[in-house]
């Protein structure tokens, strides 16, 4: 290793402490961090608070509709009578009405078209079949003669 000469430079290594320059970088970093830990608990906070408040004010306007059960006016004989005759009175016309219908949304839903053959059938069935009786006599006719 003579021949290297003097000028020659030697690898030297550094020990791997921190550097007084990255010292105050690295403590910076965790107190940012603590504050944006902070911050974002602040925030969590007051959005919790608003909406604890929202679902308060919501409560006590639903609360200010209902009346409840004891609010209702409690109905006489004379009310509940009428009341009941209305009932009876609108199931005698629903059975009515289904018994006219033929069986009503339970029974057959065509029973009101099931009426027999229309007139237009009826004149398609004829001349169908007056085709069909020519036809008939025209096979068993003989042959004509040339």
């Amino acid at each position: 290793s003579s021949d290297l000469g003097s000028n020659s430079v030697r690898f030297v290594p550094r020990p791997t402490r921190l550097d007084s320059r990255q010292a105050p970088s690295a403590m910076g970093r965790e107190e940012s961090l603590a504050q944006a830990k902070e911050a974002r608990k602040e925030t969590d906070e007051a959005n919790r608070a608003k909406k604890e408040e929202r679902k308060d004010k919501q409560w006590t306007a639903a609360e200010s509709h209902n009346q409840g059960g004891a609010a209702k006016k409690a109905l006489t004989a004379e009310e509940e009578a009428e009341k009941a005759a209305k009932k009876e009175e609108s199931k005698k016309l629903a059975a009515a009405e289904e018994a006219s219908v033929g069986g009503g949304p339970t029974g057959d839903p065509y029973a009101h078209l099931n009426q027999g053959p229309s007139k237009k059938e009826v004149a398609a069935k004829a001349k169908a079949k007056a085709k069909l009786a020519a036809l008939m006599a025209a096979s068993k006719a003989p042959p004509p003669k040339k």
